[in-house]
Parts: structure tokens; C-alpha cells; sequence
């Protein structure tokens, strides 16, 4: 259900990566991990994943989806604002390597906009 008031939502995207961009450097028992979990992948979606595709390749593609392999590297929010009969659409990104200070630089961002109950988060 959508509040009354659309300038309490805030709209959000997050962007994942895998951990490493290369894959060599991934922890030895982190690619076994990776390498069991494609194979269920490639079992569920051979469209995607035929059976010529490697592990390695599935990792570049895929990997940043899933919290174990992955991290965040941006989130971005938009806020619907209206002031003096003008309604305008402003954004904000957290962007950067460091994904504890992009998620704590959010959190603060999320208790700052969110006062109170009403408020709601729009993503997907």
C-alpha cells in the first residue's frame, strides 16, 4: 500500500560486483563454494548457462548477485519533492569500494529521511 504523501518514499537501486574481478584471487575454498553453487545455477538456467560456460565466466557475469560472492559498490535513492507548487524528483548515490562506509553513509540516510512510520522504501 502507497502512503498518501509520495515525498515519503524513497526510491532505491543497489549495484553489485563480484569481490574480486579477477578470478584467480578468489580464496581457494571460496571458488570450490563457487563452483558447486554454478552448477546447481547452470542446471536451473541452461539458457543462460550452457553447458560451455565456465565457472570462471559465470563468476565475471554473476558472482556480484549473491551475498557470498558479491558486494556493493553504489546505492542510489530518489526523492519525490514538492515545494512551492513545484514537484521535483532528487537523487543522491553512495558510490565507492568501501562497502561498511557505503552502507553505514545509507543507514544514516535512511534514519535522516525516515522520521517515522509512514515512510516507506520503493526498490526492487
Amino acid at each position: 500500500m502507497l502512503p498518501n504523501d509520495l515525498q515519503k518514499i524513497m526510491f532505491l537501486d543497489i549495484e553489485t560486483v563480484p569481490h574480486t574481478s579477477n578470478y584467480n584471487d578468489v580464496l581457494p575454498e571460496l571458488i570450490h563454494i563457487w563452483e558447486n553453487k554454478f552448477s546447481l545455477i547452470q542446471k536451473r538456467m541452461p539458457e543462460k548457462y550452457n553447458v560451455d560456460t565456465t565457472a570462471e565466466e559465470a563468476f565475471h557475469s554473476s558472482a556480484g548477485i549473491y551475498a557470498e560472492f558479491g558486494k556493493i559498490v553504489c546505492i542510489s535513492v530518489g526523492f519525490i519533492h514538492h515545494q512551492d507548487n513545484v514537484m521535483s524528483f532528487r537523487t543522491k548515490s553512495f558510490a565507492g569500494d568501501d562497502e561498511t562506509k557505503l552502507l553505514a553513509d545509507f543507514t544514516a540516510l535512511i534514519l535522516k529521511f525516515c522520521t517515522s512510520k509512514e515512510h516507506t522504501l520503493c526498490g526492487h
